[in-house]
């Protein structure tokens, strides 16, 4: 017992390698940090639902998908869709066995994960010296280049690091606000969040450079941290001002959709319009029971060569939409489990500030991206979120422990 315990202290710090790892190794120390868990909880007899009702939308989710593959015609198929999404249900069952989870092992996973941001931070910092110097940004294709480079040297998409170094910027934030820091941890932090702003900005995902500016300006207002909240303010609003063509086009380009504005076969050659209104299409004829998660792309693809036919065979887009994704697999059911799970996370914003942040940063995020079909965004909802719901139900908590008094 007490072997296992002790090796499940080393295993779940390291599960938080995630966004440094190959994807088999990921999943490998996740299967084997729950089966270690397993076997602690079930010797201890400790499980408990309590702090974890956020979890029961999410795990609803993933109950869908094995549903659906339990009565797949296409058993193969089925099961790649629920395999992959699995984390959905042994995630919140992970922390809900309580381990052993205590400080430590939390403060290890917390800084194992920003130190994991911070080096896709300084890859993409270095990547964009070298073109910039190299190229100069007037090059048409500069940021297409950047993203490309730093996917194959990385083996992560440009969207989910920024996911992850936005999760790691709300986490610096909020121990930023501490009042018991040293100075030399202060500076730490901003230099920290300096490297990962810059990261996300040089990403060029620009969901997620609006989601993560948001989430820290609120986190400011919900600790009346007003200093903070105005200096941020000075700095962020004159870059958003002067930005707001390339920042706001995503969410422009909703509007116009929704409004009527464009429709299939009258748009330009924009693949994210053109993924937006056929994903649109189709939610408005299937909106209530849904395709289910084996017919979505099949559906996906005959409108693309109806309004796009240069996209339909350039690549396979999903939705770009995780809301739209779920009504397309599972009708209302999937919508409104999606919206519950990011209602709990925006329900008690003063108590659980980080969980709050992490609504603002997912809700947003759910709009560009199917975040629940791909690993990296799969284990940072279910892995970050239980690790900053701890921290944040822990005020005593500190994620540098020493050093302070």
């Amino acid at each position: 017992m007490n072997g296992v315990a002790k090796i499940f202290q080393w295993l779940f710090p390291a599960v938080f390698l995630f966004p440094l790892l190959p994807l088999n190794v990921s999943s490998i120390l996740f299967i084997l940090t729950f089966i270690a868990a397993l076997y602690i909880s079930i010797s201890k007899k400790e499980f408990t639902f309590k702090n974890h009702v956020l979890y029961i939308p999410l795990m609803l989710i993933g109950l869908y998908y094995l549903i659906s593959f339990l009565f797949s015609s296409n058993s193969s198929a089925g099961w790649y869709e629920f395999e992959r999404r699995a984390i959905l249900l042994a995630g919140p069952i992970l922390f809900m066995m309580r381990p052993g989870i205590n400080f430590k092992t939390i403060r290890r996973a917390s800084l194992i994960f920003i130190i994991s941001s911070i080096v896709l931070s300084l890859v993409f910092v270095y990547l964009h010296i070298q073109h910039f110097i190299r190229e100069g940004t007037s090059h048409e294709a500069y940021f297409f280049t950047l993203r490309t480079s730093f996917e194959q040297i990385t083996n992560v998409h440009p969207t989910y690091f920024s996911l992850f170094s936005g999760a790691s910027v709300i986490l610096l934030t909020r121990d930023l606000l501490s009042r018991d820091l040293t100075s030399s941890m202060k500076w730490g932090n901003v230099f920290s969040l300096f490297i990962l702003s810059a990261g996300i900005v040089f990403s060029g995902a620009r969901t997620s450079i609006v989601a993560t500016f948001l989430s820290v300006i609120i986190l400011f207002l919900l600790k009346k941290r007003y200093k903070y909240f105005l200096f941020a303010g000075l700095l962020i609003l004159p870059l958003v001002y002067f930005g707001r063509d390339v920042l706001f086009t995503r969410f422009v380009n909703f509007y116009d959709v929704l409004s009527g504005q464009m429709s299939i076969g009258t748009m330009g050659t924009s693949d994210r319009l053109t993924i937006f209104q056929c994903s649109l299409e189709l939610c408005k004829q299937h909106w209530i029971f849904g395709l289910g998660p084996l017919n979505i792309q099949s559906a996906l693809n005959g409108c693309y060569s109806i309004a796009n036919p240069a996209l339909a065979i350039k690549h396979t887009y999903n939705t770009h939409n995780e809301y739209m994704n779920q009504l397309l697999s599972f009708g209302l059911l999937g919508l409104i489990s999606l919206g519950a799970f990011i209602f709990f996370l925006l329900k008690n914003p003063k108590r659980l500030t980080l969980v709050f942040s992490l609504g603002v940063l997912f809700g947003l995020q759910f709009l560009t991206e199917n975040l629940l079909s791909r690993q990296h965004g799969l284990f940072t909802v279910c892995l970050v979120l239980g690790v900053f719901n701890r921290i944040d139900r822990s005020p005593e908590f500190k994620l540098w422990a020493f050093g302070l008094k």
